[in-house]
């Protein structure tokens, strides 16, 4: 089963009725928060992304050298590069 896709429908199922909720605030007549709320969490959501997430194990600033050492020869390096060249005109 991909579960790729998941966060968006959940996404969608969570946000959906939580701006029907903001909508009804009195605040600054309510539907501005509709789009207030999910823009400062998307930005809350990136920030974190940044800090927490890393290109692979061997880059990972909290990641312990054993864990990494475990991880890099049970799944391969995560270095490899496979170079493309641009086909002729």
């Amino acid at each position: 089963m991909d579960c790729t896709w998941t966060g968006m429908q959940f996404g969608t199922v969570i946000a959906y009725p939580l701006s029907g909720f903001l909508c009804q605030i009195p605040l600054d007549n309510g539907w501005p928060l509709a789009f207030y709320v999910p823009g400062i969490a998307g930005i809350a959501w990136f920030v974190a992304w940044i800090y927490l997430v890393s290109d692979g194990p061997d880059v990972h600033p909290g990641i312990d050298e054993n864990e990494k050492q475990f991880i890099m020869s049970s799944s391969g390096s995560c270095s490899h590069k496979k170079s493309v060249s641009t086909p002729p005109d």
